[in-house]
């Protein structure tokens, strides 16, 4: 979507007219704009434009689904919603309050040989934990971050993003990994979200892909 937007930006055409069908996943992003990304708008406003059947994907579409019909009737294109019921049954949700316990988990994982998911946008306590648990760790944020971007083990983050598979027991990530990438691991067995945004924290957990009817894990 950046190199799109940068395309635009730049007064090239993305070259979208050739398609009679266009998918747009994720597409909740365009209401969300971030430091990293302030322009994802301009994509919105170049695919309205163009005659073709566009498909609208995401797990958390909400307002911006509302937001997206709305535009299409005052252009008069026809619009219809598709849903499929969640299930979250493979997941044993637990709501704790006391950030202390992240440690606790972290160390109940280790012990039971498990592997652990833990995402926040407190970048200074991630990387807290992470220089705690750096033997068996993966730290990851934004590559725009001045301040933490050189703690990101590159070699291991292309592992797991080509392998969809972690290649330590722990991974500590912010939410710039809450879209974009899977991991196809049955061995995550604890995802820890300190987060407060219900369609983040959505996003975050469905990077941990179900391998089966009896592959569940704790949330």
């Amino acid at each position: 979507y950046q190199a799109i937007e940068s395309r635009i930006l730049s007064n090239k055409d993305p070259g979208f007219y050739q398609y009679d069908y266009i998918v747009l996943d994720e597409y909740h992003r365009f209401a969300a704009d971030t430091v990293v990304d302030a322009y994802t708008d301009l994509i919105l406003e170049y695919i309205y434009n163009i005659h073709c059947i566009r498909f609208f994907l995401s797990a958390t579409p909400y307002g911006m689904d509302t937001y997206i019909q709305k535009e299409l009737a005052q252009r008069n294109i026809y619009y219809t919603s598709y849903m499929l019921p969640a299930c979250y049954s493979m997941m044993t949700l637990k709501l704790i309050h006391d950030p202390t316990a992240i440690k606790s988990i972290i160390n109940t994982a280790l012990q039971q040989q498990q592997k652990i998911i833990v995402f926040s946008n407190n970048i200074k306590m991630l990387y807290r934990l992470y220089v705690e648990y750096c033997s068996d760790a993966l730290f990851i944020c934004s590559e725009y971050n001045e301040s933490y971007i050189q703690y990101v083990n590159d070699a291991q983050k292309e592992y797991m993003i080509e392998n969809e598979l972690l290649p330590c027991s722990i991974l500590f990530a912010t939410t710039c990994l809450d879209i974009g990438f899977n991991l196809n691991d049955k061995s995550i067995k604890h995802i820890v979200c300190d987060l407060d945004d219900v369609d983040q924290l959505k996003q975050c957990v469905g990077r941990r892909r179900i391998q089966g009817i009896d592959d569940t894990f704790n949330v």
